[in-house]
């Protein structure tokens, strides 16, 4: 009884070491260079790391940093860089493992894809845009980033705008976060981001404010990167990184003003949760943002962009 007991754990251990190895992982089809489809005002700028795909629009001595969120890419402030491109320089870009950057390497370890490595990231494109100090808006997994910055790098924040930030949540359930860094999840990672992101697509696009405007034009936008040579790769390697919350006492340390903005209807990032990000940034305001959900920038640009404006006037 025992033997045989042994001898069919020892089958499951095999079973499970070697059989992920053996599902196909079929390269993508009909996907071209990022040079292919990048058009101006956009350019690519060679980091360490990566090559970015960044939005400079506007001029003056006031500067403005947007970080979109998970899943996202620049594309998501369209509708408002215009606007504030009127009085000030705006500053976009694709974070590594989304849009049209990508990495200098093909095996680039994962690791530069956690929090730090994005900061470092997103602080190297300042540096060679000779940028010494702006506001920093930062929308879901983007506002968890941009916290994260002004709380490590207080000399280049200016004021701080939160917009529904992910910072309790999202992500991979942090107890999974060891299996998805197994040499078998590596093998099947691409075939899971290429899942993965029509899931939250949908969930975004279900928590749209008006999910049936302009449906079409925004699940294209949402889409473009998949065109790209290893979009999956790429995102796969950030999805790993993806677990965790920002510790409270990160908060606690940022003594940078900050407006911490909420969509009226997010069900993503609850009200609460935002606020409690207020309670936890010392001196920070609140304000929700009407006729709005989780993507404020794209469902009410108009309202974000006078927020933003009255905050940094």
């Amino acid at each position: 009884m025992k033997r045989n007991f042994l001898l069919a754990f020892f089958i499951l251990v095999l079973l499970i070491t070697f059989l992920p190895f053996l599902v196909p992982v079929n390269e993508l089809h009909d996907t071209v260079p990022v040079e292919d489809i990048i058009t101006a005002p956009s350019q690519l700028i060679e980091l360490d790391h990566f090559t970015a795909h960044v939005r400079v629009l506007g001029s003056g001595e006031q500067k403005i940093v947007l970080l979109h969120g998970f899943g996202s890419t620049l594309n998501t402030w369209n509708d408002m860089q215009l606007a504030l491109a009127k009085n000030m320089q705006v500053i976009s870009m694709d974070l590594p493992g989304y849009g049209l950057t990508r990495a200098n390497e093909k095996n680039l370890a994962a690791s530069n894809y956690d929090i730090y490595n994005r900061a470092e990231f997103v602080i190297e494109i300042l540096d060679t845009l000779d940028i010494k100090k702006a506001v920093f808006v930062g929308n879901s997994a983007g506002g968890k980033l941009a916290a994260y910055i002004a709380a490590n790098y207080p000399e280049r924040v200016d004021k701080l705008i939160l917009v529904d930030p992910a910072i309790f949540g999202g992500g991979i359930p942090p107890f999974l976060s060891p299996l998805f860094h197994t040499p078998q999840m590596d093998h099947l990672g691409p075939l899971f981001a290429r899942f993965f992101i029509k899931q939250w697509v949908n969930l975004v696009c279900n928590n749209r404010h008006h999910p049936e405007d302009n449906l079409e034009d925004w699940l294209n936008t949402y889409q473009q990167p998949q065109l790209i040579h290893d979009w999956d790769v790429e995102l796969w390697k950030q999805i790993q990184y993806s677990a965790g919350v920002l510790p409270e006492s990160v908060l606690m340390s940022i003594q940078i003003p900050t407006l911490v903005l909420n969509g009226e209807f997010d069900q993503i990032v609850k009200e609460e949760d935002s606020r409690k990000v207020q309670y936890l940034i010392g001196g920070a305001e609140f304000q929700l943002i009407p006729n709005s959900a989780h993507l404020p920038q794209e469902e009410n640009p108009a309202a974000l962009v006078q927020l933003i404006a009255d905050f940094i006037r």
